[in-house]
């Protein structure tokens, strides 16, 4: 999709670039109000914990959006085992998108093997899920940056995610180089922790080439498109 596509899209189009998470505790009628405005915007799809399953799946089932689910947060370090047992634990609940951190640890430290190894493994373990590989590039240079989305292209996950949402997220800089590294491969790329100014940094994640954006509210960043134009800035 070009940036002048995305430009003129309507905001319930947008709304398939957005995926909202409910990874941090929120009282059950919060997770039901924002179920019903995922549907209402039409994004792509809605994470959850496990517990939450039985609240989150009988909402959006049947509507086309995807029920997805976060694995080793925040830092990754489980022992792949552990990664690729919990990946197929959680897609027996009927999960289908999974966001799985890599080892922090083993990449800061150039264990670079062990990186490969969970890689794999989660990827061996759930070969029809979209599988999203979580880098937490901020806390990363750019040649460990380099490294670990290689290793994400090798071992076929759909998507590079550049954060977990729980740091400061990503610079303009990390964005661009992702959407760089991926150009003509067959992974994609997706943002989380979009910082202030969410909309206008959304969108312009977006533009540069971010297919999914990520975030505990997209609603949000969605009804910021409309003063986004008003003001001629998208």
């Amino acid at each position: 999709m070009t940036g002048a596509n995305i430009r003129k899209m309507s905001k319930q189009e947008l709304g398939q670039f957005f995926e909202c998470s409910h990874i941090s505790y929120n009282p059950k009628e919060k997770i039901v109000e924002n179920c019903k405005k995922a549907l209402e915007y039409q994004i792509a799809g809605v994470y959850c914990n496990p517990y939450e399953v039985p609240i989150v799946k009988p909402m959006i089932e049947g509507s086309g959006l995807f029920l997805g689910m976060s694995l080793a947060f925040p830092r990754g370090i489980d022992l792949p085992d552990v990664k690729a047992y919990n990946a197929q634990k959680i897609q027996e609940l009927g999960v289908t998108n999974i966001d799985f951190v890599i080892n922090y640890r083993a990449v800061k430290e150039g264990n670079w093997d062990i990186v490969e190894e969970e890689v794999e493994k989660v990827r061996n373990a759930v070969p029809e899920a979209v599988l999203k590989m979580i880098v937490e590039c901020c806390e990363l240079d750019d040649e460990q940056l380099t490294k670990a989305v290689q290793i994400g292209i090798k071992n076929k996950v759909n998507y590079i995610k550049s954060s977990t949402g729980q740091l400061r997220g990503p610079s303009f800089h990390q964005v661009d180089m992702l959407a760089k590294l991926l150009k003509n491969t067959d992974t994609l790329l997706k943002v989380s922790g979009v910082q202030t100014p969410k909309s206008q940094n959304a969108f312009i994640y977006l533009l540069a080439g971010a297919k999914r954006i990520g975030s505990q509210n997209p609603f949000e960043m969605l009804d910021g498109i409309d003063e986004l134009r008003e003001a001629g800035i998208f």
